[in-house]
């Protein structure tokens, strides 16, 4: 007998593994489908907390899916217990999925809560993950024969991760595109019914341009599951995917990050994203190899998406670009920085002042900045008053970042008068009238392949 297997030896690492998942609190989740006679397919998962000495408290996540994809019959519990896992760990609670789970996914959720333990130990617990199931995983599609269901805001790296796949530009990695899904209920909330509507009607001009259809899902998976979106938005996003197992095997989706830059703790990075994938179906990121001026210059190649960009969150909930956010003018300077006009994408034009002025309240955003002096240099763009501003606010923000939550409490009313300023020097677009933007074919848009640019190395954080 070898001793070092025997069960005496063992009873010491036992115990302690048993004693940091011990948990009084147990949380079950089971799922359903129903179809209505329109065509839309509504899953649900209950997710039911039963705590010590308490009455159990159940709540309900529900996703509404419209598709032309014919969505075969519920097989998998993937989704279900991948959007309900950041519940589980916030709650320090037993997961415990109620029907078939795949074996990967119950793998990398096990590898997927040691590591947020790790990175917030005091937000996400250790805890025990079962599953009454465990269903074998499947083969993976031969090369060239993936079929890939796409992530769609309408922003950069939805539009990159579209074009790569559209025109060939992932080589080996290439999947046929079935469809693209907009999600109602992640940053635009249930309640904003008509910023959505615009939303998806933008959203569907440009995937028509580009012959791919459009998904709707709505779901109000942030009112019920959220712990804190930065985190777990991942979560959210892997568990709408995962509705298409079956009829499409792989979920692609743009990254937030790149390979050189990790910015944590942030819930997209390339060391966890391959973690939300299951034994059926895979979720594989896109861009980690670009920079964002390096994902703009494809964009920008195909003008049927280009001039449908939607990439604002923080202005008012419009469906459109506000143009005037950190991340309106950002995207402007993107352009810029390739030579590029920004189009008609922004009613608002940025002015030099947005540019010196801009708010980079984390490292991930001074590091955009680096990204944008980069590709200006690279590409020849040299000169210009709003190319030495964002030089300016590269050095002001990167002395300013390890102070910028205090600041954040003080600086309110120089805000109040930096946006006064702004507006004064602000420029609007040209009106966009209704079917007026050209709808070329895909092969006559899509550009040179990009490259990735050099520059200095970004800022590191722990």
């Amino acid at each position: 007998m070898n001793i070092l297997h025997s069960k005496d030896n063992l009873g010491g690492a036992r115990s302690l593994i048993a004693r940091r998942l011990a948990t009084d609190t147990t949380m079950t989740v089971v799922a359903r489908e129903r179809r209505t006679t329109d065509g839309l397919l509504r899953r649900e998962a209950d997710f039911t907390l039963q705590r010590p000495g308490q009455a159990p408290e159940t709540h309900q996540i529900f996703w509404e899916i419209n598709t032309p994809l014919d969505l075969p019959a519920i097989e998998s519990l993937d989704f279900a217990a991948i959007a309900t896992l950041f519940v589980a760990m916030r709650e320090k609670a037993r997961l415990v999925i109620q029907g078939p789970v795949t074996a990967t996914m119950l793998r990398n959720m096990e590898e997927m809560n040691e590591a947020w333990n790790q990175l917030m130990p005091d937000r996400y617990a250790l805890i025990p993950i079962e599953a009454t199931e465990i269903l074998s995983d499947l083969p993976p599609a031969p090369p060239g024969q993936s079929r890939a269901v796409v992530a769609f805001s309408g922003g950069i790296d939805a539009c990159f991760t579209l074009i790569r796949h559209l025109s060939g530009h992932a080589g080996y990695r290439t999947a046929a595109v079935e469809t693209a899904v907009l999600v109602h209920g992640f940053d635009i909330p249930l309640s904003a019914e008509a910023a959505f509507e615009t939303a998806r009607a933008g959203a569907k001009a440009a995937l028509d341009a580009v012959g791919v259809s459009l998904t709707t899902i709505r779901t109000n998976w942030r009112e019920v599951a959220e712990t804190r979106w930065e985190m777990d938005h991942m979560a959210a996003l892997a568990g709408a995917l995962h509705h298409f197992s079956g009829a499409c095997d792989i979920g692609l989706f743009g990254s937030d990050l790149t390979h050189i830059f990790h910015f944590w703790p942030w819930g997209s990075q390339p060391g966890l994203d391959c973690l939300l994938s299951g034994g059926r179906f895979v979720l594989r990121p896109e861009g980690q190899g670009f920079e964002r001026s390096a994902r703009t210059e494809l964009v920008a190649s195909v003008p049927a998406l280009s001039d449908r960009l939607r990439v604002c969150w923080a202005g008012p909930l419009t469906g459109e670009n506000c143009g005037i956010c950190e991340k309106c003018v950002r995207t402007q300077l993107n352009y810029l920085a390739i030579g590029r006009d920004p189009g008609p994408a922004f009613p608002v034009r940025a002015g030099v002042l947005d540019a010196l002025c801009l708010n980079a309240r984390h490292a991930a955003q001074v590091n955009y900045l680096i990204d944008i002096i980069d590709s200006a240099r690279r590409t020849g763009v040299t000169g210009g008053a709003w190319l030495r501003a964002v030089q300016v606010n590269w050095l002001i923000n990167r002395a300013l970042l390890p102070y910028r939550q205090d600041l954040e409490k003080w600086l309110w009313p120089v805000k109040v008068l930096r946006r006064a300023l702004m507006n004064l020097t602000r420029t609007n677009a040209a009106p966009r009238a209704p079917g007026t933007l050209p709808t070329p074919s895909l092969a006559q848009q899509i550009g040179r392949a990009v490259s990735v640019p050099a520059g200095p190395g970004p800022i590191q954080t722990t």
